[in-house]
């Protein structure tokens, strides 16, 4: 399914008509926000990308585990809620640099149209008990591993416990990888001395 300005969005078609077979129920706000997203859906100048939350999917459920080491396999809540962030677009007219000399340094500018999320902020009231804690955590670790555009991750929350709920399990990961680095670093200087030392040393001919 390619880019379109018509399209329903997979998940929350799902969740609309579960709400219309009298599934799920929904208080008045659910009921607003579902308004909203059929308002984008008629809107053509915003565009669905279904390659971009399915993206995001794979990259939690393949690439993510629980703390205990199980695989993670996202809510079906999650997947409605990130699709808020990952599934809307639009274009925006843009001059663009391109350069004709490999040093850059000659070139010409030409109008492009450049893709941009529609959604740069998420506000979710959920109850106590809906896993708000390991979405924002997804949510965290696909900003700094896959999509790195964005410039800093902010966690905010009513105590400091609560909030290093959202960043320890992402910060670890960063941790693991940091260490990872160091280690390959130290080998690599370790190999470079190995050599060094079974390298035969140039003796200096005095004439």
């Amino acid at each position: 399914m390619a880019l379109s300005n018509t399209a329903t969005p997979i998940y929350y078609g799902r969740f609309r008509n579960a709400v219309i077979n009298g599934q799920i129920p929904v208080c008045r706000e659910i009921s607003m926000e579902m308004n909203r997203i059929d308002s984008l859906i008629k809107n053509p100048g915003i565009y669905y990308d279904p390659d971009a939350i399915n993206g995001f999917i794979r990259y939690c459920e393949n690439e993510l585990t629980l703390t205990d080491g199980s695989d993670l396999v996202l809510l079906d809540s999650f997947k409605l809620w990130a699709e808020q962030i990952f599934g809307w677009y639009y274009f925006v007219e843009r001059s663009v640099f391109v350069p004709s000399s490999p040093n850059g340094a000659d070139g010409h500018y030409e109008k492009r149209y450049i893709k941009k999320r529609l959604t740069n902020k998420q506000y979710l009231i959920v109850a106590r008990g809906a896993a708000k804690s390991m979405y924002a955590s997804c949510i965290q670790s696909y900003f700094h591993n896959v999509d790195t555009t964005t410039t800093h991750q902010v966690v905010t929350a009513p105590t400091m416990k609560q909030s290093d709920e959202t960043m320890s399990p992402e910060q670890e990961d960063h941790c693991l990888s940091f260490l990872q680095m160091v280690l390959y670093r130290i080998l690599l200087d370790q190999k470079r001395i190995e050599l060094n030392l079974l390298l035969p040393k140039r003796e200096s001919k005095i004439s």
